[in-house]
């Protein structure tokens, strides 16, 4: 260790002193090269002073480290970061090495750690890779070579305007507005926020606007510090605009923090980024207004006031910090957007912006519902807002009472286990919601007790807060007599007049609200004083309550929350709709059709029926008229319909006749739409039985009739359709791929899987049988089933394995090889805790492909010709399989019959790459290319020499051999 240590700092003391960068590839350990460079630099030179050491501190706040050890990593030349490093290297004085000087020791300190590497063939595997690294580095070099274009900036122009500027951040983010038996409170954000967990999503999950329950959760704190470009779906009221608000508080008080003591080292730099929050709404309006406004120009506005209203300066700062990495840019509200048109282009903006800025870390925040129809590119990882867990419930309602009410902290609490005991028994679901948990916590604190559904909810809260609360406290309104109307509705109308107008939902002055509230006024009052008088008095008291409308700028108002204003216009639509019938006609549906206005027309539906058998029974005449055969859709706005009736299921009470026939025809429609038009049909089956509830034997019984009939006789897209069904154990099983761990246990997953037991159990010796005459049958039935894959391969040949049938098969079914190669690597030393599934069947089928090889009956393995997503799944497969066969190798060493099972899944992995080559090769060149391996060289030779002595060791070597190999680095550069 001692002679590695002496060795490293030599080279990186011939770096400072020469100026002169290595060759061949390097590697980065960022924390670790910075910290070896600084020891050298102090104690090898005597050169640490205070001017290096603000160098380093301000350069780690930058992207430019990244880049470096990006390009070190991928063996990238370096010479394209230099200017960038230069130029930010010229904001400081009297240094002791000059730029190329440090530059060089950088990516030399870099290098070096290499060296401490231990898993070196995994560290081949990560650079084979490199293609998306070498584009990250070009996209951070464009970005970092920005940074002077807007004008030169001196160190202390950067860290005067970085200190005030988050500041004015951290004073705008640090309260919120909670209303109280005392009236309005401003309290301590962290007195009340619960840090959010977040959930990686599938794309299934997106794609069903249906987050899995028990997911894999990411603490607050890791994720801030560790996402690059990412989005952030949830529900309404989930808290995305708190955690966004959270991340500006937190950050821009960890740079003052850091600032007031400028000796402390042990910062994070991930922490030290300023945080510049676009809220979209305000942006849509201000674009649409004027359409060369764009997202710079926003971030100048907002700055300018707090930078000492220097529009210059805040020009120049904001270029540099965005330029270089020192900001993170969080775009709010991306479903406020409320036209889809307008949405797509936000988005399109967005990415174009990010690209510019590359350097800068990204967040989006947008409801989940609905995010499908205009989604972000594969370069931001989408996440969850994972909803509250008991603990942060008690926790949560233990801190709301005691803000609401005024208790002290003993009886409080108290009152909080009173509030846990009723809302679990009435509205336990509602709960994990923060902004529902909020509201219900309020209604409690004055009534005693918990309202059971979300209408009621909000219905309550607006009454309380409006007759009961602001009553206690003799607020009235002048000059509006209660006797004369209802006031709610009052508050319906501005919502209708708010709801889908841009600019009018950013905000509102008192002006707009007077004028508008007079016009309603007029069509109420004889007389136009009295309309004039009402108007406002009304506007000063919507204006001052928090729970309604709160100022957001100098005589600016607008709805405290969008659920609140959503609610209002729900309630306007109501009062607005002759009956049912017409609301669902003529104000919902056409817009569900385009997947707009979801949670508004849940909304206003399940108001509308509340308790009302009638009512119930109109829209389910409206509902079943909607899906009857005659009525044709396209493929998209049908599945839009079919989503939103499966969902209102869950509140629509309704004879258990009316109940069966509208889930048959819903489960027939979307056979039809699954089996023709789109595979994601699948995700309304299982809404449907989401919200089944107690009425989930009548959905049983709809199914079976429904699948029955379409599993009797000869192979059709219906049959096929069902039979994927019926083998969805996720909801995102057909959507993503296949569900590889889920299927590596013997138990049920889901409630489709379990509710569709009985249909599977019945029909699987009928479809066995049909399976041995049609392979796709063949390919579904393994799917569904999880077996017989060995014997259905010697029926039906190669053809069974990665194929593509056609474009509506899933690729959870075809990727039937690629697949099995990752199982049976995975389950090749199972634990007791994880017995394998599937992985004998697995192995099984393998085992007769390896046979054939060897018997030269078999070459190659074909892969689709149709779909890209397809052999990026192949791909993903057999990578994971390489990987995952290298570690367990690793781990143990193998028995002489594991040394066997070894040999025969490599054997299907060379056929598999073989096969993939063809096709690859095919669509570059016309014809066959050259092999491309899924791992470096050595790492497949490694794993060879495991089947020593066995039959597979020579044919392996000699495909190893005579295959012309490139390494994936060459594949990115085809």
């Amino acid at each position: 260790m001692l002679t590695t240590e002496i060795k490293r700092r030599d080279r990186i003391n011939r770096a400072i002193n020469e100026g002169a960068l290595p060759e061949g590839p390097q590697e980065k350990k960022l924390d670790d090269a910075l910290a070896d460079l600084t020891r050298i630099i102090a104690n090898s030179h005597g050169a640490l002073d205070k001017n290096v050491a603000t160098f380093i501190q301000e350069l780690r706040r930058t992207a430019i480290p990244q880049a470096i050890a990006n390009s070190v990593l991928c063996g990238s030349p370096n010479e394209q970061l230099l200017p960038p490093f230069e130029e930010f290297y010229a904001r400081f004085d009297e240094m002791p090495f000059t730029a190329a000087q440090f530059f060089s020791a950088l990516v030399v300190a870099c290098g070096e750690r290499i060296n401490n590497v231990s898993d070196r063939p995994l560290l081949d595997i990560i650079r084979a890779q490199h293609r998306q690294i070498i584009l990250q580095v070009e996209n951070l070099t464009r970005s970092l070579n920005q940074q002077n274009t807007a004008g030169r900036i001196t160190l202390e122009e950067v860290q005067d305007g970085r200190i005030k500027l988050s500041r004015a951040i951290e004073a705008a983010n640090r309260y919120t507005a909670v209303e109280s038996l005392q009236g309005a409170k401003r309290l301590r954000l962290k007195s009340l926020a619960i840090p959010s967990r977040l959930t990686p999503l599938s794309e299934g999950e997106i794609a069903s606007a249906k987050i899995a329950e028990n997911g894999t959760t990411i603490t607050y704190l890791n994720f801030r510090r560790q996402f690059g470009r990412a989005v952030i779906l949830g529900d309404p009221g989930g808290g995305k605009s708190t955690l966004t608000q959270m991340l500006c508080n937190d950050l821009s008080h960890l740079i003052a923090l850091e600032a007031s003591n400028p000796g402390r080292r042990d910062f994070d730099p991930s922490d030290l980024k300023l945080p510049l929050r676009v809220i979209l709404r305000s942006f849509e309006a201000k674009n649409t207004a004027d359409p060369s406004y764009t997202f710079f120009d926003y971030l100048i506005d907002e700055a300018t006031l707090p930078l000492d209203n220097d529009h210059d300066f805040a020009r120049r700062f904001l270029q540099n910090a965005l330029s270089t990495g020192e900001a993170i840019l969080i775009f709010d509200g991306l479903d406020e957007v409320l036209e889809l048109g307008k949405r797509r282009n936000i988005v399109s903006l967005i990415e174009q912006f990010s690209e510019i800025y590359a350097a800068c870390s990204i967040l989006v925040t947008s409801r989940l519902v609905g995010y499908r129809d205009a989604p972000l590119s594969e370069d931001f990882a989408a996440y969850g807002l994972a909803r509250f867990s008991p603990d942060e419930i008690s926790k949560y309602a233990a801190k709301s009472i005691r803000a609401v009410s005024g208790s002290p902290k003993k009886e409080a609490d108290a009152k909080a286990l009173d509030f846990l005991r009723q809302s679990t028994r009435i509205g336990g679901d509602l709960r994990q919601n923060p902004l529902m948990l909020g509201l219900m916590v309020q209604i409690f604190v004055y009534r005693g007790d918990v309202p059971s559904n979300r209408p009621e909810v909000y219905k309550e809260c607006a009454t309380l807060m409006f007759e009961k609360w602001d009553g206690k406290r003799d607020i009235i309104v002048q000059n509006v007599p209660r006797d004369d109307m209802e006031l709610l509705d009052v508050f319906g109308y501005v919502a209708h007049r708010t709801f889908g107008d841009a600019s009018n939902e950013e905000g509102v002055t008192r002006e707009w609200l007077t004028k508008e509230l007079r016009k309603h006024f007029e069509n109420w009052y004889i007389d136009k004083a009295s309309a004039n008088r009402s108007a406002k008095s009304l506007v000063e008291f919507l204006t001052g309550r928090a729970w309604v409308m709160s100022e957001v700028g100098s005589g600016v108002f607008k709805f405290t929350h969008r659920t609140f204003l959503e609610y209002f216009f729900a309630r306007h639509l109501i009062s607005e709709s002759h009956s049912v019938s017409d609301l669902l006609k003529n104000e919902l549906l056409p817009h569900v059709l385009k997947n707009e206005w979801v949670v508004i027309s849940h909304l206003a539906l399940h108001m509308a029926i509340f308790r009302d058998g009638g009512k119930a029974r109109q829209a389910a005449e409206v509902i079943s008229s909607a899906l009857s055969a005659e009525t044709a859709f396209p493929a998209s706005q049908e599945l839009a319909l079919l989503e939103f009736i499966g969902s209102a299921l869950d509140y629509l009470i309704i004879p258990e006749g009316v109940y069966l026939d509208i889930v048959s025809r819903l489960i027939k429609r979307a056979v039809y739409l699954g089996a023709r038009e789109e595979l994601a049909a699948i995700s309304v089956v299982w809404t449907v039985f989401s919200n089944a509830g107690s009425r989930i034997h009548l959905a049983k019984r709809a199914a079976e009739e429904v699948f029955n009939r379409h599993l009797q006789g000869s192979p059709t897209p219906d049959m096929l359709f069902c039979i994927y069904v019926l083998g969805s154990k996720q909801r995102d099983s057909l959507v993503d791929g296949y569900s590889r761990r889920a299927r590596l246990r013997n138990k049920s997953h889901g409630v489709l899987w379990s509710a569709l037991d009985t249909i599977r159990t019945a029909q699987k010796s009928r479809l066995k049988q049909l399976a041995q005459e049609s392979v796709a049958v063949a390919k579904a039935y393994i799917f569904a089933f999880g077996d017989m894959r060995a014997e259905l391969y010697n029926i039906h040949g190669a053809e069974l394995l990665e194929a593509s049938l056609s474009p509506l098969v899933p690729p959870s079914v075809d990727q039937l090889f690629s697949a099995s190669l990752e199982m049976a690597s995975s389950t090749l030393f199972p634990s007791p805790r994880e017995a394998p599934y599937e992985g004998s069947d697995c192995q099984a089928l393998i085992r007769a492909v390896a046979a054939d090889y060897l018997a030269g009956k078999i070459g190659s393995i074909p892969v689709p010709s149709a779909s890209e997503q397809k052999l990026q799944g192949i791909e993903s497969n057999t990578e994971e399989a390489i990987s995952k066969l290298w570690h367990s190798t690793r781990r143990r060493s193998p028995s002489t019959k594991n040394r066997e099972v070894v040999g025969e899944i490599l054997i299907g992995i060379s056929l598999v790459i073989e096969g993939f080559a063809d096709e690859v090769g095919h669509r570059m060149h016309k014809g066959k290319n050259q092999s491309y391996l899924f791992a470096p060289h050595h790492v497949f030779l490694s794993l060879i020499d495991v089947t020593a002595s066995t039959k597979f060791e020579l044919p392996l070597r000699r495909w190893l051999d005579e295959t012309r190999v490139v390494i994936r680095q060459v594949k990115g550069s085809d």
